[in-house]
């Protein structure tokens, strides 16, 4: 069965967005730092001209607006959450648009499935949850 719409919350360098694109006809990415956005523009070129992709470079947390990112050197450990960004230094502080996931789905259409892995903001996706009308099957 091919779903509809998979959201990739922690987009990071691509392959779980690949990989998406085998089960679903669209992959919502969501990447907070700037230069993997970047990044994943041009590796997604195509499926995002064809409207299989939506790149957005913005970040998930429990408020909207502009928060302090924490954008490390090791990619894996960027996070609005300075326990997870500022780990062992390497780490420059950039403002990131942000906006809540139930933003988002009201944006962006209900979620088939959902992969979260946003360093220390996995937990205000989960308690938004019971926010939406129908949360994601899987």
């Amino acid at each position: 069965m091919k779903l509809r719409t998979i959201y990739d919350l922690g987009a990071n360098h691509g392959e779980d967005t690949a990989r998406y694109l085998h089960y679903a006809d669209k992959v919502i990415s969501v990447e907070a730092n700037p230069i993997i956005a970047e990044g994943l523009s041009h590796k997604f070129a195509a499926e995002i001209a064809a409207g299989r992709v939506e790149l957005l470079n913005i970040g998930i947390w429990n408020t909207r607006g502009k928060l302090p990112f924490y954008r490390h050197n090791n990619d894996h450990w960027s996070s609005f959450d300075p326990n997870y960004g500022m780990r062992e230094g390497g780490y420059e502080i950039i403002d990131i648009e942000t906006v809540t996931f139930p933003d988002l789905v009201r944006a962006h259409g209900q979620p088939d499935f959902l992969k979260i892995d946003i360093e220390g903001a996995d937990r205000h996706v989960i308690a938004s949850l019971r926010e939406l009308e129908t949360p994601p099957r899987w």
